[in-house]
């Protein structure tokens, strides 16, 4: 929330309807804020030749102030931060470098604000929490005042874009308390529906998904009394998005795509059936998302394709814009799931050149450590490992940048771990554990020592998978076992979930390894029937069809040749229905040589029992 004028009022609601969203009145929108820019401009001028440039004057810091206010709305941050400075320099030097001012706090505010668009997060929370204190000081430390709720939102987002997701809950808490307390314990308001879906997003990144899906279902409760349980309305549609959100973490893929759906036709319902809109774009490459989990790789393109175009049809044919940035990123990921290597690194190249040309060859940005992860990834699967390597340190190093060297975050253990898993493509082993460790450890930290979460759990299966590849066996079935163990702590015993399925496949390799195979071969059955039941029994799944081939080599070793043929050819005629029958895929050229093995050994042993 931002103050537009140094008097501060509340905002009016119009009574009038609101025009339906096009193109073209987006352009008109982004013009007559030109205009207005170009007003202010002349504004300041014409104060400054008035009062003099080098004068400190209430309505030069007025007119600074709402030139920045300006430029946020269009999205010119940079520009935007260098006015909100001058601003706020000018009340000081007019007021006292330690006055305690409302129009100050809010200018801090707006500084917080600018430098959060920016990936400027650990200087955007010290000029909030600045900002913070003032306006307690002027109304009290223990006030419930709607200025205090606007500034705690802001601190609540700045702690947990630093990863503190801990403090950020607890503030985000406090935040919802103050609110009740200032707009009505059991009123629904739009500030509260706010704290909600902010509480939400908290437990989602502490992976506490259940306690996330509880809150965003309170939010689309609350959203729908406010605009009338019919109503087709954007905050109703966005809910909607996020409940699907929840769903999609807990692995409830057919419920999060129905509510994806729910969010997708009531978008279009708003801003019109043929409509190019931001909300539609992203609705579809949400709807991608869920056809993506469940190994649908050519509808998921199909529809990351049609999001793409939009928001090139939205923002421009040849505009550099974050969102087209990220949309080829996850039609680059879909090409490399379907073995298009080439074109999935191309699609990549593309994103992170955007990135680095909106925000800068050496700008320290998260969006371009998203893009370098992004193309690392493509690298590794191209079989380019040291280069996938040296875009995975840059990732690492630009994380510490903008978290700090020490800081404990999710962006940057997940670098440790591809920086891990880039070094076991590479065996090297020892090196791939050390970073494996590393991550773990910084989980553990962030987290909590006993915290059974799932985050922990995977990076306790890839300790696991590197103690399988050096050949430490009984540590590697001790650490899938606990991952397992932990997987289950935090998704229910009896959840039906991709990774315990994951962890269920991994412990059946440990047992297989130390041939304990009847062991692996009940492993490998639960996992096949949990994964038959995630995707559906008739799906086409790379991580089904990754399980057939297991369950093949398993009953090789237990001597039933002809279960392991049936198994192995199951694999490969999957393989063929995903990738395509001539497309000359790794993993088809796998199934083949599976599938051809067994045959030999069933003509060669014939079939005998375990």
């Amino acid at each position: 929330m931002r103050a537009h004028n140094d008097g501060i009022s509340a905002s009016s609601v119009s009574s009038q309807p609101a025009r339906e969203w096009t193109p073209a009145l987006e352009e008109e929108m982004k013009l007559a804020l030109r205009r207005k820019l170009a007003f202010l401009r002349e504004g300041l001028r014409i104060e400054e030749d008035l009062h003099g440039s080098d004068v400190d004057h209430p309505d030069i810091a007025s007119s600074h102030n709402e030139i920045a206010c300006c430029l946020d709305d269009l999205g010119e941050n940079k520009e935007a931060l260098e006015y909100h400075e001058k601003s706020t320099n000018m009340k000081r030097s007019l007021h006292g470098q330690d006055a305690n001012r409302e129009e100050i706090a809010f200018s801090l505010n707006n500084m917080a604000l600018c430098l959060k668009s920016l990936g400027r997060y650990e200087k955007a929370l010290s000029l909030n929490e600045e900002s913070l204190e003032m306006m307690r000081t002027l109304h009290g430390s223990e006030s419930s005042h709607p200025f205090i709720v606007c500034f705690l939102i802001t601190k609540g987002t700045c702690v947990e874009a630093l990863g503190r997701y801990k403090e950020a809950l607890e503030c985000h808490e406090e935040t919802l308390r103050i609110a009740k307390a200032v707009y009505g314990k059991d009123k629904n308001h739009i500030v509260i529906a706010s704290c909600l879906n902010n509480l939400a997003e908290s437990h989602r990144l502490l992976g506490q998904h259940e306690q996330a899906l509880l809150y965003n279902t309170q939010n689309l409760k609350m959203v729908r009394e406010m605009h009338g349980k019919e109503a087709k309305n954007k905050d109703i549609a966005i809910s909607l998005g996020n409940i699907a959100i929840c769903h999609n973490a807990l692995g409830q893929y057919e419920e999060s795509l129905m509510h994806h759906d729910q969010s997708l036709e009531m978008m279009r319902a708003i801003y019109g059936q043929e409509a190019n809109h931001p909300h539609i774009a992203s609705a579809l490459n949400n709807i991608a998302g869920c056809h993506q989990n469940l190994g649908h790789y050519k509808e998921a393109l199909k529809v990351y394709d049609q999001s793409l175009k939009m928001r090139k049809e939205i923002f421009g044919q040849d505009k550099v814009h974050p969102c087209i940035a990220s949309s080829l990123c996850k039609v680059g990921q879909c090409l490399v799931a379907l073995g298009r290597f080439q074109e999935g690194f191309e699609f990549h190249n593309q994103s992170l050149q955007m990135m680095e040309e909106l925000h800068g060859l050496d700008a320290v940005h998260p969006d371009i450590a998203s893009s370098l992860s992004g193309m690392a990834s493509c690298l590794r699967y191209r079989g380019q490992y040291k280069e996938a390597l040296a875009y995975q340190e840059r990732c690492l190093k630009l994380w510490k940048t903008v978290y700090g060297e020490d800081a404990s975050h999710a962006n940057i253990a997940t670098a440790l771990n591809n920086i891990g898993t880039c070094y076991e493509s590479m065996r090297k082993y020892k090196e791939a554990l050390d970073y494996h460790q590393l991550s773990y450890e910084m989980k553990l930290k962030m987290h909590g020592r006993d915290s059974k979460t799932s985050d922990v759990a995977r990076s306790l299966g890839n300790i696991g998978n590197c103690c399988q590849a050096m050949g430490q066996l009984e540590d590697a079935l001790t650490n899938r076992a606990e991952s397992l163990e932990m997987m289950r702590a935090a998704y229910g015993q009896d959840a039906k979930h991709p990774d315990v399925a994951s962890c269920l496949n991994n412990l059946a390799m440990s047992y297989g390894s130390l041939a304990r195979h009847r062991e692996a071969l009940a492993c490998y059955q639960e996992c096949l029937d949990l994964m038959k039941e995630l995707y559906g029994m008739d799906t086409n799944h790379p991580n089904v069809a990754s399980c057939l081939a297991n369950l093949g080599s398993c009953y090789s070793s237990l001597g039933r040749h002809r279960e392991a043929l049936d198994s192995h050819d199951q694999c490969l005629q999957m393989r063929k229905a995903i990738y395509g029958e001539e497309s000359g895929h790794p993993e088809i050229q796998s199934a083949v040589m599976g599938a051809a093995c067994a045959e030999v050994m069933l003509k060669l042993f014939g079939q005998r029992g375990d």
